[in-house]
């Protein structure tokens, strides 16, 4: 299965799945049901507005931030950093060289934007889409965790929060 998290597919990869399924001159199997992109983006946001009415929840993605901007009860987060911070964490978390690092964040950030400019509309790293927006490298993780926590509770005063560490 190909990997589609906020991405779109590419024009080759739809190209040579519709030749795959309708070509009659040579015997390939059927190919899986695999979803438009349109069709993913659809029902990921049904499922995250599903949850938005039932549930308190995290949305991480997903365009969680377009998807729910009309509920009164969501706090939209941007959290970012600078690029060495961010190397650093990627080459941590994914034993990385400096350069895959790079070349992996920068593929990310162009996915993620292309996704979200096809769906939304609209440029992520706007942040007038956002209620808060917190650079991590320089608060680092654990104060923006304390952060958000303490704007959640000032934002929706009803909402008990407790410390799980």
């Amino acid at each position: 299965m190909v990997f589609r998290d906020e991405k779109v597919t590419s024009r080759w990869h739809t190209i040579l799945n519709s030749i795959m399924g309708s070509s009659s001159w040579f015997y390939a199997p059927p190919p899986p049901d695999v979803l438009k992109d349109s069709e993913l983006y659809n029902s990921e946001s049904n499922i995250i507005t599903q949850i938005a009415k039932e549930h308190n929840a995290v949305i991480v993605g997903r365009a969680g931030y377009y998807v729910l901007r009309k509920y009164p009860r969501c706090l939209n987060v941007f959290l970012h950093a600078d690029i060495n911070f961010r190397q650093r964490r990627v080459e941590e978390l994914y034993h990385k060289s400096p350069q895959e690092a790079l070349k992996m964040i920068s593929s990310i950030d162009q996915d993620r934007a292309l996704y979200l400019r096809q769906f939304t509309g609209q440029n992520w790293l706007d942040t007038t889409h956002y209620h808060l927006s917190l650079d991590t490298s320089a608060v680092g993780l654990w104060k923006a965790e304390a952060i958000i926590l303490e704007t959640l509770q000032a934002r929706f005063n009803d909402i008990i929060l407790e410390d799980k560490r």
